[in-house]
């Protein structure tokens, strides 16, 4: 049986890795494409850094990229949260068998 301890130590090493699965590029590390592309996002309204999260990952793949940004704005600012049901009139469950 694993221990606590052993799945809280399992989950933050997972986290310290997902930290450097994109490392950062530099400026002079990007193509003519990525660079027109980190040029874009760093123009108001986005104000963004290439080096930071999404647009690390976004970077890797120019062509994608707006098309991801284009997503990320959509989903952020064109729409609305769903409220969670009210399951108050829904029927009680049965009992669990002992």
């Amino acid at each position: 049986m694993i221990s606590a301890a052993a799945l809280v130590a399992m989950a933050q090493s997972g986290h310290a890795q997902d930290v450097t699965r994109f490392p950062p590029l530099k400026a002079d590390e990007l193509s003519p494409a990525q660079k027109a592309w980190a040029d874009q996002i760093a123009q108001p309204p986005r104000n963004a850094k290439f080096g930071a999260a999404p647009y690390r990952a976004y970077i890797r793949n120019p062509e994608l990229a707006p098309k991801l940004s284009a997503l990320s704005d959509y989903l952020r600012w064109n729409t609305t949260a769903v409220a969670a049901p009210d399951n108050s009139a829904a029927p009680p469950l049965p009992a669990l068998p002992k």
